[in-house]
């Protein structure tokens, strides 16, 4: 065994799993994101005609990628659990998709945000050049929220209704919000818990 390999692995980096995230999702993904980063090239010189027929082959492309990478992650591979990962943050981020999906409230598109946390979970897991700049973004993010340099766009603490919030209820007393696993400290009553 090589140094620095570790020993308790995940499913996602051993096996048929390994090898369907190595030959089949990275290979999508890596295709999708240059597909999407060049596509402002194809509006640069040439015929007016040819350059939006090229930008609408790109757009056509990264749909289909898109559509491929979802249905691997739903359909192909196992949602990621903590008895299948290792990584403590990794356990975080499982923590997270189920509380983000227990006040979610969009049947229709739950399928793509399912996918989409399933694959930030499963990237974080699988790789390590993607988990090292994932940890030092999330750091700097933490600093920009505790500096007050990131709000959200309008001033609100949740998303709008009726999207988000099915199990939530309305504090009679005060109006704030009594969901489960929420503390709200501002609550002039302090009934929250």
């Amino acid at each position: 065994m090589r140094a620095g390999r570790r020993l308790d692995r995940s499913i996602y980096s051993q096996g048929e799993i390994h090898d369907i995230v190595r030959y089949q999702l990275k290979p999508k993904i890596t295709r999708l994101l240059r597909l999407t980063l060049t596509m402002h090239s194809e509006l640069q010189g040439g015929i007016f005609a040819i350059k939006y027929v090229r930008l609408i082959w790109h757009l056509m492309q990264v749909i289909v990628l898109a559509h491929q990478i979802r249905n691997i992650v739903l359909y192909v591979l196992p949602e990621p659990i903590k008895e299948s990962t290792t990584l403590a943050n990794t356990h975080t981020l499982i923590d997270l998709r189920e509380k983000f999906f227990f006040f979610e409230n969009n049947p229709l598109r739950e399928k793509e945000l399912r996918a989409l946390w399933n694959l930030v979970i499963l990237i974080y897991d699988y790789d390590m050049y993607y988990r090292e700049r994932a940890d030092i973004v999330l750091l700097w993010l933490v600093q920009l929220v505790v500096q007050g340099l990131w709000r959200s766009s309008d001033g609100r603490r949740e998303p709008r209704r009726p999207w988000w919030g099915k199990n939530i209820e309305i504090c009679p007393k005060c109006g704030g919000d009594k969901g489960s696993q929420r503390v709200f400290a501002d609550c002039p009553i302090n009934m929250h818990s």
